[in-house]
């Protein structure tokens, strides 16, 4: 399936670049919606300090450039217990234990950055706005330019659409590899219809994060109106994989129902 991923992943970037004058799906029914809830951002944290647990000389350091370096020390990044037994629990669709352990993390260190976006990302999944945006808030308070904080507050506060644009297109520029950041902005291209935009944005918040079903879902319905079937039908596909691995944002019938008619020839 990776090998397959990766063949496809190689066509969108060439596709992507001449994408078709139309934006009507080829089938009859008409693609789904993009989802915009996001998934818990503290995937790439943990599993980036389990990397490094298995390498105790090294830890990772900011450079001036904001960049992430390896450089020689005698500690290894830990995440803490609660930590991961929230993201665990988020994973596995239990919002009252994640809730709870990320409630732990923060009573023990209210300033872990790690727990503050895994509560904001339970509150996302249980539709508590003021809660998700108080721990975004939060964040910006310790660091005025987390990138995703401000893309979860773009998220839930679109606004004026053309200063959320200038202030994610630059949150882009600086942080390229960012999922959240990049699937904010699909997300804004998407409210406008603006969809080969939207899909390119979305591929490199999937490529950044490509165990995030919800950002496989979105890259299929960017591909599928786009008038590209047999892409979409890839990331969805590949959506489902991933949606058994933890509960998503998206309606799993529903992508079911449009396989079933990407797959059906038109008459």
């Amino acid at each position: 399936m990776r090998d397959a991923s990766e063949r496809a992943a190689r066509q969108v970037r060439a596709e992507g670049a001449a994408p078709p004058a139309t934006t009507t799906p080829v089938a009859q029914a008409p693609a789904p919606s993009p989802k915009t809830l996001r998934s818990a951002p503290t995937e790439q944290a943990i599993a980036h300090a389990n990397r490094n647990a298995s390498s105790p000389a090294l830890k990772t350091a900011i450079g001036d450039t904001g960049n992430v370096q390896f450089v020689r020390g005698a500690a290894s990044v830990q995440v803490a217990p609660a930590v991961q037994n929230g993201y665990a629990a988020l994973q596995s669709g239990d919002l009252a234990r994640a809730h709870q352990q990320y409630d732990l993390a923060l009573l023990q260190e209210p300033n872990n950055r790690d727990a503050l976006l895994g509560a904001a990302a339970v509150a996302l999944r249980e539709h508590d706005g003021r809660q998700a945006s108080d721990n975004y808030l939060r964040l910006l308070e310790l660091d005025p330019n987390d990138p995703d904080a401000l893309a979860g507050l773009a998220e839930l506060r679109p606004g004026d659409l053309q200063s959320n644009e200038i202030r994610l297109r630059g949150l882009a520029r600086q942080h390229p590899d960012s999922g959240p950041v990049q699937f904010a902005l699909g997300n804004l291209f998407a409210r406008q219809g603006r969809w080969p935009e939207a899909q390119q944005s979305y591929f490199r918040a999937f490529s950044a994060m490509p165990e995030n079903a919800d950002y496989a879902f979105n890259l299929g319905v960017g591909l599928d109106r786009m008038n590209q079937p047999r892409l979409a039908q890839t990331y969805y596909r590949r959506a489902l994989e991933l949606a058994q691995a933890s509960p998503p944002s998206f309606n799993i019938d529903t992508v079911r129902k449009r396989l079933q008619v990407l797959d059906t020839p038109p008459e």
